[in-house]
């Protein structure tokens, strides 16, 4: 099935079953998909989810994702919600880790997105991606400092077409916290916080994150939150903490709200209140905070701050097990797939 090859697809099914006779997870994974959906092979639920049950045994994210929803609904299963977070779990445990990773790399601040003014004129008039990157170049060689921080966003990400270029970024952000910019200054602050484009230095990110604090930016004030939250520059201070994540959360920065769901459930300078951890992480979870609906998942799971329910928990974890890079994948190949053409039989 590659790109300059005439489909074959008894080949490719022969192929499958050999390798999934074999032990291959991806194979019985693929063979599950095709039955599922009567793809060159005659439709068959039930062999369908036998072969996503031994994918799945194996650990196969896909096998797991497809049998936590069938048993979620009862589609050609009988309908189990414990069965369904079986499946559920360890995915979104998996997303956790890779939430977790990120943050530990710096990703603290939303990937860019071109929704200013100023995107939505050039989308309009320019287009493509060339025309745009080279609208934000000329304008911020020109001394925009809303340019240099979209360019800085863009370059941090690899986006628009350009290289990820962490270094490059944090040039932009610079210039862009020269220019008056708030926001720049929390980039700068988590790229020093993290040691991401340049060498890991705290007092350089506290200080930018307290010229975005005093500027009101709450992305800076969940920054110093942070570091006094863990002693990074400065000394441990969970009362300091509390207080910038306050400021931040008023603001409805997301992650603050989750950082100070956090404290509330670890008792960090305040007593231990479900009930205000629940209500932290559901603020931060209608931003689309990952953590935040794990640990609602978890809380309705174990009837921490909320009532024990099975249905509750399963729908967060589902929600975080499908934020996988995985569910984009087996979008984007299912629409190649149905874009090549309809007869596959």
């Amino acid at each position: 099935l590659g790109d300059d090859e005439p489909r074959d697809v008894e080949r490719a099914v022969a192929l499958l079953r050999a390798a999934a006779e074999r032990g291959s997870e991806d194979a019985q994974q693929q063979l599950g998909l095709l039955h599922a959906l009567g793809l060159g092979v005659d439709a068959d639920a039930a062999l369908a989810v036998t072969h996503y049950y031994f994918a799945a045994e194996g650990g196969h994210t896909a096998a797991q994702l497809a049998l936590g929803y069938r048993h979620l609904f009862g589609v050609d299963v009988p309908k189990d919600c414990q069965r369904a977070l079986m499946y559920y779990n360890p995915v979104a445990e998996k997303v956790v880790a890779a939430a977790q990773r990120a943050a530990g790399r710096g990703t603290l601040f939303e990937k860019a997105r071109l929704t200013d003014a100023s995107a939505r004129q050039a989308n309009k008039l320019l287009g493509d991606d060339d025309d745009i990157i080279g609208y934000y170049q000329y304008s911020a060689e020109r001394g925009s400092a809303e340019a240099q921080l979209t360019l800085g966003q863009l370059y941090f990400h690899g986006a628009r077409g350009l290289p990820q270029d962490p270094a490059l970024a944090l040039q932009y952000f610079l210039r862009a916290a020269d220019g008056g910019e708030s926001a720049a200054h929390a980039h700068v602050g988590h790229l020093y916080a993290h040691g991401v484009g340049t060498k890991q230095d705290n007092a350089s990110a506290l200080s930018h994150f307290r010229l975005g604090a005093a500027r009101g930016h709450p992305a800076s004030q969940n920054g110093l939150g942070y570091m006094h939250m863990h002693g990074y520059g400065v000394d441990v201070s969970f009362g300091k903490a509390l207080e910038f994540f306050r400021a931040a959360a008023e603001k409805g920065n997301p992650e603050a709200q989750f950082n100070l769901g956090a404290m509330y459930i670890a008792g960090m300078g305040v007593k231990r209140a479900h009930d205000k951890a629940l209500h932290y992480f559901t603020l931060a979870a209608h931003q689309g905070h990952t953590l935040a609906l794990y640990n609602l998942g978890q809380m309705h799971l174990h009837g921490l701050g909320a009532p024990r329910s099975c249905s509750v928990a399963a729908h967060f974890l589902k929600a975080v097990a499908e934020r996988g890079q995985w569910g984009a994948a087996h979008e984007r190949a299912f629409r190649a797939y149905v874009h090549e053409g309809d007869s596959v039989k």
